[in-house]
C-alpha cells in the first residue's frame, strides 16, 4: 500500500534524519531476492529491510538519481532508479503505486535538482550580504543558513523578503534597532 497509512512504518521511520519526513511509502517490495520498504522522503529513496537482527538501509539521495522510469503489467508494477550508470529495480509493487510512487519520486528528484542548481548559491550569497551588511550575527547566520537549506525554492525566498524587509524597516526607522532583533529573532526562532 503506498502512503503511510493508519499504522507506522516504524522500522522506516527509524532511518529518518532530523527534519526528513516521510512523503510515501510502499511496503514489501521487492530488490532481488530481498523485501523491504521503498521510501519517499523529502531528502532520498530510500530502501528498508529487516528482520530479528538488524536493520539494513539502501539510500538514494535525490540529486544523484539520473532518471526514474516504471512499467506495469496487468497487476504488478516495476520501478526503476537510474544513478550514475547502474539501474536499481523495485518490482512486486501494485499498479497503482507504481504509477504514484513514479510521479512523486520524478518531481521531487526535478525540486531537488531545482533547489541544488544555480539559484541556491545565489541566495546563499544574498544570506551570506545579510550577515556582512550586520542584519544577522555569526550565529543567527549559521541558523538561518541551516533552516534555509533544507527549504523548497519559494520558501526560501519568502525567508530572504521577510529578513530584508525587517532590516529596510530598520533602515527607515520605523523599528528601532531593538525592536529589530526582536522581530528577527522571533523569526528565526519560529521558521522551520
Amino acid at each position: 500500500m503506498a502512503g503511510e497509512g493508519r499504522e507506522p512504518f516504524k522500522r522506516s521511520a527509524k532511518v529518518l534524519r532530523s527534519g526528513e519526513q516521510s512523503q510515501l511509502v510502499i511496503r514489501r517490495a521487492r530488490n532481488g531476492p530481498q523485501y523491504g520498504d521503498l521510501v519517499l522522503t523529502t531528502e532520498r529513496v530510500v530502501y528498508v529491510r529487516s528482520n530479528w537482527f538488524h536493520l539494513a538501509v539502501d539510500e538514494f539521495p535525490l540529486e544523484r538519481i539520473d532518471a526514474v522510469s516504471s512499467s506495469t503489467g496487468m497487476l504488478m508494477g516495476e520501478i526503476a532508479l537510474s544513478m550514475s550508470g547502474r539501474t536499481i529495480r523495485f518490482g512486486r509493487l501494485g499498479k497503482k503505486e507504481t504509477v504514484t510512487m513514479a510521479e512523486a519520486i520524478r518531481a521531487a528528484v526535478d525540486m531537488a535538482r531545482d533547489s541544488s542548481s544555480g539559484d541556491l548559491a545565489d541566495l546563499i550569497r544574498r544570506l551570506k550580504q545579510l550577515r556582512d551588511d550586520g542584519v544577522l550575527s555569526e550565529d543567527e547566520f549559521d541558523r538561518a543558513k541551516g533552516r534555509y537549506l533544507g527549504r523548497d525554492p519559494n520558501e526560501r525566498e519568502a525567508m530572504l523578503r521577510t529578513l530584508t524587509g525587517l532590516n529596510d524597516l530598520r533602515k527607515a526607522g520605523v523599528l528601532t534597532q531593538v525592536e529589530f532583533d526582536i522581530k528577527k529573532r522571533d523569526y528565526l526562532a519560529t521558521a522551520k
